[in-house]
């Protein structure tokens, strides 16, 4: 049986431009033609579909400065540092943007440059990215004529490395103290994330290790100078975060899969995160699940990111207490009415319970003295006497006696006692506010190590006869002024382990950047000769050792005869053989 006949295509004609001959159109099949002749075009719908399948982060990225999520006063700020680099009128050559995560910080840079250059290359971007894969000294040699562009540091090399941060800085500071040459260096921005790793190691510095800040990764010296410039970003507040988060909302239809209610306990408890990119992510996958879920009731604890707690925020939970708690809902999405707003002896309850739960068990002493040296901040210290008394003792029982957390719930409930102070004052000047201080005790750990290290150098090259306790307690103290008196040297003798000095707390947490500084005085000198007398006597010796092994023996007349008569034994042993006296007298051998 014949198939029925198919209806011959109607082709539409295309016009193809091509540098090649044109080619008769009788020449093509019909397969050759269904390439050009699909109708309608597909571009279309591929586009459609990429688009659904894009990711909120990136669908709703932030296309111009008013849609970043960000304090305007903050953003202000930046727009203004960075006009005046680029139009030159400020001596600033590296801006640092830090802050925690998701805050805004590389979006502000990207969108303030699209809008400040005007004069631009069309086929390149106007800032200029490092990655990490790069050498950062060879990226910023070659950025140095890059007047028009905007330099953004965001991924870093391994600074965890001592040569690779060594050679970091270096190149930071060539590039504040290079010269101009005739021409402008570009905006050099640095955006950071500042990270206090979670660790229950017992806390006796804070370094690059353990604590990324502005200060642990360009150091002192650097973020010192006039030529640097931070502008430190907070975590992003609700009223900056509830505009963007509603556009989603409204544009992805979130209220027709979700219930109001139970959408804004969700929005109550991921807010707190702070972190833009994190929330709308979160969201995201929230949404999908409750798309795929038989029920409402999605457990919120997957979405919730961990949030470290440093010192500071520690010592103002307890300090202050707390305006946000969480009231334990282990489900989201429960019906049920919330319940009786809690009272203030919960709330300080849920404060402390905060921070015992997230600061490292082993810093608990740490954490102890931090309150010591700031509770008298509550309130500018206008609360009764007897109240400060109360916490002292227990503070100070809690450090001879480890009694747990008891320093910590007195400091809070003393405080809780103080006397509310009302808002207008009869004094015609208000106190001024008093700033936390970090406390003395890492400052301290730190002169301990140093005066350690110079006794126990001095008892290894000069003294080993003398215990390190004598040395610290008496040789440290008369040596200085018998030596003083008796003998004339460049530098004076002082205290072995360095001069006693008081210890004062700091605005900023003590930096540790690994060096190790003493007071030039005549104890270092004559450790360090000590040391190279010791160290160029094992030089000559290992001289010495070398040279015997390399010279042969000399023979002596004895060797000699013993080998003499090693030969006439051989002789007389081949002598003595009658088959080799045949074999001679034959002429074989």
């Amino acid at each position: 049986m014949v198939p029925p006949r198919r209806k011959k295509p109607k082709y539409e004609p295309v016009e193809i431009n091509s540098s090649f001959d044109e080619i008769s159109s009788d020449s093509q099949d019909s397969s050759s033609f269904e390439h050009w002749s699909i109708q309608p075009s597909p571009v279309k719908k591929s586009q459609t579909t990429i688009n659904n399948n894009q990711q909120w982060i990136d669908k709703y990225r932030p296309k111009t400065t008013s849609e970043i999520c960000i304090n305007p006063t903050k953003l202000k700020q930046v727009k203004e540092s960075m006009m005046k680099m680029i139009n030159k009128t400020s001596n600033t050559r590296v801006l640092v943007l830090s802050g925690p995560s998701g805050s805004s910080k590389s979006t502000t840079v990207k969108l303030l440059a699209e809008e400040l250059i005007t004069v631009r290359d069309a086929f390149d971007s106007v800032v200029v990215e490092y990655d990490e894969s790069e050498d950062f000294l060879k990226f910023l040699q070659d950025c140095r004529y890059k007047s028009k562009n905007v330099i953004l540091v965001e991924e870093l090399p391994n600074i965890y490395h001592l040569e690779t941060l060594k050679k970091f800085r270096d190149a930071i500071r060539d590039w504040i103290y290079q010269d101009d040459n005739g021409f402008s260096l570009p905006p050099l921005i640095i955006c950071l994330s500042e990270i206090e790793y979670d660790s229950n190691d017992l806390r006796i510095s804070y370094s690059i290790e353990n604590n990324l800040t502005v200060d642990t990764l360009l150091g002192k010296e650097i973020t010192g100078l006039n030529q640097v410039e931070n502008i430190k970003f907070n975590s992003i507040a609700n009223r900056f975060l509830k505009p963007t988060i509603n556009k989603i909302i409204k544009q992805e239809g979130i209220l027709k899969i979700v219930n109001q209610q139970i959408l804004m306990r969700f929005l109550d408890e991921i807010f707190q995160i702070g972190d833009i990119r994190s929330i709308i992510f979160n969201l995201e996958m929230w949404i999908k699940n409750v798309k795929q879920s038989s029920t409402n009731r999605i457990s919120i604890d997957s979405f919730m990111r961990e949030n470290s707690i440093n010192l500071f925020h520690a010592i103002g939970k307890i300090i202050y207490s707390s305006s946000k708690v969480n009231k334990n809902r282990s489900k989201i999405g429960n019906n049920d009415d919330d319940s009786d707003p809690l009272d203030k002896d919960d709330i300080d309850y849920q404060s402390i319970e905060q921070v015992l739960q997230s600061f490292p068990e082993k810093n608990m002493d740490l954490l102890n003295l931090s309150l010591l040296e700031n509770y008298h901040i509550y309130q500018d210290s206008n609360y009764d006497l007897k109240l400060a008394s109360n916490i002292v003792d227990d503070l100070s029982v809690n450090d001879i006696i480890k009694l747990g957390d008891t320093g910590i719930r007195s400091t809070r409930i003393n405080l809780s006692k103080a006397q509310k102070l009302s808002t207008s004052r009869s004094t015609s000047m208000p106190p001024s506010k008093l700033k936390m201080k970090f406390p003395r005790h890492l400052k301290m750990i730190k002169m301990m190590n140093k005066t350690k290290n110079q006794i126990s150098s001095y008892r290894r090259y000069l003294n080993p006869q003398t215990s390190f306790q004598d040395l610290n307690l008496i040789d440290g103290y008369y040596m200085p002024i018998i030596y003083n008196s008796q003998r004339k040297t460049r530098y004076r003798y002082n205290r072995l382990g360095g001069k006693f000095q008081e210890v004062y707390a700091d605005d900023t947490i003590p930096i540790d950047e690994g060096e190790v500084t003493y007071e030039y005085d005549q104890f270092e000198i004559d450790i360090k000769n000590k040391i190279n007398l010791d160290s160029d006597m094992k030089y000559s010796e290992v001289i010495d050792e070398d040279m015997d092994n390399m010279s042969d023996p000399i023979e002596s007349d004895d060797d000699l005869e013993d080998i003499g008569d090693i030969g006439d034994n051989e002789s007389d042993a081949f002598s003595s053989d009658s088959e080799l006296e045949l074999l001679l007298t034959q002429g074989k051998v």
